[in-house]
């Protein structure tokens, strides 16, 4: 399913491997969101072209926005990302309905914990 994903994070990675300050950046990626065995994956979403893996145990919770086809999804370390369905793309006739099924379905697996040090 074609997703929109607004990625909250930055370059806090390249950060921890090089040990320069990092700035909040916001930034719009158009993808498609996989749902795979260990994790979910966003198609050919980085700069470079790859795939960006989260694994289940990054994921702390999902958390549903008021407008219908949005949800956030919220990792260790205080980051998180906004997803937005589109209903606009082939297959995604009931975007409300399958953000909600996203939602539940990335809840039901998430087993990261949320460290109070990191807010």
């Amino acid at each position: 399913m074609k997703t929109l994903a607004t990625f909250n994070w930055g370059v806090a990675g390249y950060a921890m491997t090089n040990g320069k300050k990092t700035v909040e950046q916001n930034k719009r990626i158009n993808t498609i969101l996989k749902v795979v065995p260990n994790g979910i994956v966003f198609d050919k979403a980085s700069n470079d072209g790859k795939d960006i893996r989260i694994p289940w145990d990054n994921i702390v919770k999902t958390s549903r926005k008021l407008k219908p086809q949005y949800f956030n999804i919220h990792l260790i370390e205080n980051q998180e990302f906004e997803i937005w369905v589109n209903p606009h793309k082939k297959g995604n006739k009931d975007a409300n309905a399958l953000a909600e099924h996203l939602s539940r379905v990335i809840n039901e697996n998430a087993t990261g914990v949320e460290d109070e040090g990191w807010s």
